[in-house]
């Protein structure tokens, strides 16, 4: 995992060699008959597939399930549980609907999307004692790009396992990327079928060694399929969330509504992968089964009826989910807007001197197959593209994977932002842009959201730095939990490319993020993990008709924001660690690395 530092130094010489290279095949697509009866290609406009409607029919009853021994481990005061189970049992739609978005951010936000989803875990005990443990549980979706969804890959292709077991099993490993052979190998044979390739590739070889595994089995990590999800048992059966991951299509040069930033492509769509592959907005407009995405298509039907088979693998998938290919560039580009921080010469000369990567812009996109050539209910330039070019979700101004989740037709009543890009101040905290970004999206595709503070003011009241409650008081928005990463045990703003933690330093920086979602189990602020409570089931009850519990409207008139404002000029954020502000930066390091 992450290795990327690592596999980037391969990427000019890679495809001169791969030629002469001996071919594996276990990561090689292969040409077939299309299957008969199969729907290649819908348009969005039809809703939710079939099969994630009768997945979800699935999934709501282990929801409630998950709901009760959850609630009764917070236990809100004055809140009649078994009442409230009974009530969902005879209303199904009023159960919530409940997500996690795990940022992009490299390493570092593996790290806190890891830390995120052990925090509310219900097999951690240190989650249950927190308070937190048990709403991943009742949790519907969670989306992840480019870091986050790394993590989420793991996390998917172990079925949801907890999170201690893959850390000793050696599927969350820093230390111990594959030698370059393994990696020319395994793409040889890729190359030799005609299949495009790219640094996707080298990435999905080099970063997924270890977390797809399959411990005392025979089985390659390399041929094991995203598709293959579908089959898991706990997925299958309704009991572990739809993993979702977020990604970016680039409209070529030349075609309408391209456009550059210094030779960089700016992406105009996102797109996903659960069961399907598509896009809601955007060009595409439409969904194609996952096991199909190698197909090359005509009008929403395989051309001369040849399907592809193995392109879908986990690790190509999520390779294409962290392929940033603009580093720098994009980063702070894309931020010029927000006065915040001062420093703004300083982050010029670093955007300055990473336009020197640009040139291997080309390199860096996955080109495959397009799946919509002159399918109707897609943009027109899309129809007219073979190929279809896509990159790290983190690429569209925004690092926190919201588009899937805020969808109407999924009805997400509960969001848990977990922002830990790090790319919004120079210190490598954040000030609340990205989410901004967010919103801004949402608010040109007509996609509920609730309202935002400035990023002054975002600042001024600490919400990067202390988890905040945003929608609390209105309606027809789903109600938002935003918790950015910060030093509450640990100085966590680690580089993006980190690779050398070992199992004792990954165990720290988990603590640190269960320390932010418990707050330190009440210490810093009471009552907090009833708060989470109360909003995971808000919306639920207003739809049964049910008073908000006392201690419900306490903690929300204490941690939602409630339209207060302060845009005067922030200090510069550069935090001490929350627990021990006595500990400098540089003595945790030294501590930290030994």
């Amino acid at each position: 995992m992450s290795s990327r530092n690592i596999f980037l130094t391969l990427l000019l010489g890679s495809f001169k060699l791969i030629a002469g290279m001996s071919l594996s095949g276990n990561y090689t697509p292969t040409y077939i008959q299309c299957p008969s009866n199969v729907t290649f290609v819908r348009p969005a406009s039809e809703g939710l597939s079939d099969y994630e409607r009768e997945w979800r029919a699935k999934r709501t009853p282990a929801v409630v399930d998950s709901l009760q021994s959850y609630l009764k481990n917070v236990n809100i005061a004055d809140f009649d549980i078994d009442v409230y189970i009974n009530a969902l049992g005879a209303h199904e739609s009023a159960v919530p609907v409940i997500g996690f978005t795990l940022s992009g951010g490299g390493t570092r936000a593996e790290m806190s999307a890891f830390g995120m989803i052990r925090a509310f875990d219900n097999r951690t005990a240190d989650s249950v004692n927190a308070g937190t443990g048990g709403l991943l549980q009742a949790a519907t979706y969670v989306s992840g790009l480019s870091g986050g969804g790394t993590a989420l890959g793991l996390i998917a292709m172990s079925d949801f396992q907890p999170l201690d077991e893959s850390l000793e099993q050696g599927l969350v490993n820093y230390t111990s990327p594959p030698g370059t052979s393994p990696v020319y190998n395994e793409i040889a044979s890729k190359a030799e079928a005609g299949f495009n390739i790219s640094i996707t590739d080298i990435i999905a070889i080099g970063d997924n060694h270890q977390s797809l595994q399959i411990v005392n089995s025979s089985v390659d990590q390399y041929s094991r399929l995203w598709s293959d999800i579908q089959s898991f048992p706990g997925f299958s059966s309704g009991l572990t969330p739809m993993a979702i991951l977020m990604l970016n299509e680039v409209i070529p040069a030349g075609l309408p509504g391209s456009a550059s930033y210094n030779g960089t492509l700016i992406p105009a769509q996102e797109s996903k992968f659960n069961g399907t592959f598509g896009s809601w907005q955007g060009r595409a407009n439409a969904f194609t089964p996952i096991q199909y995405i190698g197909v090359q298509y005509q009008n929403g039907q395989p051309i001369n009826n040849i399907c592809v088979n193995g392109f879908d693998t986990a690790a190509f998938v999520i390779g294409v989910a962290e392929s940033q290919t603009n580093g720098l560039v994009g980063q702070f580009a894309r931020r010029d807007k927000i006065p915040y921080p001062p420093n703004e010469d300083v982050l010029e000369e670093e955007r300055e001197e990473a336009q020197l990567l640009t040139p291997l812009q080309a390199f860096c996109m996955h080109t495959g197959p397009t799946r919509f050539a002159q399918y109707e209910h897609s943009d027109a330039g899309l129809q007219s593209q073979t190929d279809l070019l896509l990159v790290d979700g983190s690429e569209f101004w925004q690092e926190n994977p919201l588009p899937p989740l805020l969808q109407k037709v999924r009805g997400l009543d509960f969001i848990v932002v977990n922002d830990a890009g790090g790319s919004e101040l120079s210190t490598g905290w954040a000030n609340g842009t990205t989410l901004h970004n967010s919103a801004d999206m949402a608010k040109t595709f007509g996609l509920p959201f609730p309202k935002l503070p400035s990023v002054n003011t975002m600042l001024n009241l600490n919400h990067t730095l202390f988890p905040v409650f945003y929608g609390c008081y209105e309606t027809d928005v789903p109600l938002m939990l935003y918790a950015a990463d910060a030093p509450y045990t640990e100085y966590s703003n680690i580089t993006e490319l980190g690779t050398d933690f070992d199992n004792s330093q990954i165990s720290l920086l988990w603590n640190n993020t269960l320390t932010l979602y418990s707050q330190d189990s009440n210490q810093i602020a009471a009552n907090w993990t009833t708060c989470i409570a109360c909003a995971a089931t808000h919306r639920s009850l207003e739809r049964l008709g049910k008073e908000t519990p006392d201690a419900c409207k306490q903690c929300f008139d204490k941690y939602c924001w409630n339209g207060e404002v302060d845009d005067s000029e922030p200090g510069f954020l550069s935090p001490s660690l929350i627990l021990d502000p006595s500990e400098s930066w540089t003595e945790w390091n030294a501590s930290f690395y030994g």
